[in-house]
This record gives structure tokens, C-alpha cells and sequence, in this order.
């Protein structure tokens, strides 16, 4: 069977979750995303896992709410989707409330991207909008070129006054 890496490959990919913890984890070789949670999480927490070598995004984060990223070492992600803010170590895409610190980014096609999208999924707890996102004390190496930082894929770039995102 073949699962398409854009839409459900990869690592795992958790929809619909409260309180979940992925922690001390390897994910790596994936075709896909390495670790996904995607449609309506609440209080994640990524703790502690070493995600390397996968051909999409290392750790993403997707209309989804309230999470933390800390302290993951992320490798060598992102080269089988290696355009504008697509193929990070690190993607937090239209969710609120989100914090990314402590992680050690390595090689990745880009660093950590923020991007705001447009989507009609059902949204469980408030608006599927990027706010009060901080991604700080990180380790990103960029040497191989790449981005981090915040973009919008919604054609409205007022958005870059309104929320709240700071690196």
C-alpha cells in the first residue's frame, strides 16, 4: 500500500488528542513527516526525542492548540519537501498557543517555520489562527542554507500585525 507522505505518512500522525506527551522517541527514515499531530490537539507536548532523516517536516504541529516543542534533537529533515517554508525541523501551521524552545535543529532543509494557511477543518477550541507562538532558546543551524521564521500562505498580510509571534 501506498500512503501519501503529504496527507498520512510518515512517523505517526495523532488526530483529535488531549494531554498527549510524545517523549524520548526515534523517528527517523520516514517517508513523511517524522512526528505529526494534525486536526484538533490540545496540551501536546513533544519532550526529549531525536527525529532525523525523514524526507517531510521533523516535528509538525497542525491546526492544532496549546503545545510545547522542547528539547528534541531534529536532523536531516525535509529535503523531500524542500520549498519556501515546507521541509523543516520544526513546523507550527495554523495553531495558537504554541512554544518551541530547548531544541537542537541540525541539517534540516529549514529551521523552524511558523505559517498561517487557510483551512475549514472543524475547530474544536477556537480558531485555527497562528497567536501567541514563541519559539525561542533554540540551537538552528543554518549553514546549509534554509529559513526560519514566520510567513502566510492566506494572501493577507495583516496578519503579520495581529498575531502575536516572536523569535
Amino acid at each position: 500500500v501506498t500512503v501519501d507522505p503529504n496527507h498520512a505518512g510518515g512517523g505517526f500522525k495523532f488526530v483529535y488528542t488531549r494531554w498527549l506527551v510524545v517523549r524520548n522517541n526515534f523517528s527517523h527514515h520516514n517517508s513523511g513527516a517524522g512526528m505529526w499531530t494534525d486536526i484538533n490537539n490540545i496540551y501536546t507536548t513533544y519532550d526529549g526525542n531525536r527525529v532525523e532523516d525523514n524526507t517531510h517536516v521533523g516535528i509538525f504541529h497542525e491546526i492544532s492548540y496549546d503545545a510545547v516543542i522542547k528539547y528534541n534533537a531534529i536532523r536531516r529533515n525535509g529535503f523531500g519537501k524542500a520549498n519556501w517554508v515546507w521541509g523543516p525541523g520544526i513546523l507550527v501551521a495554523a495553531s495558537p498557543r504554541v512554544e518551541v524552545y530547548g531544541n537542537t535543529l541540525q541539517g534540516n532543509f529549514n529551521g523552524v517555520t511558523v505559517v498561517q494557511q487557510t483551512r475549514n477543518e472543524s475547530a474544536s477550541y477556537g480558531p485555527h489562527v497562528v497567536d501567541d507562538v514563541w519559539v525561542h532558546d533554540n540551537d538552528i543551524d543554518m549553514s546549509a542554507g534554509g529559513v526560519t521564521g514566520f510567513a502566510q500562505d492566506i494572501g493577507n498580510t495583516s496578519l503579520f500585525n495581529t498575531s502575536i509571534v516572536k523569535f
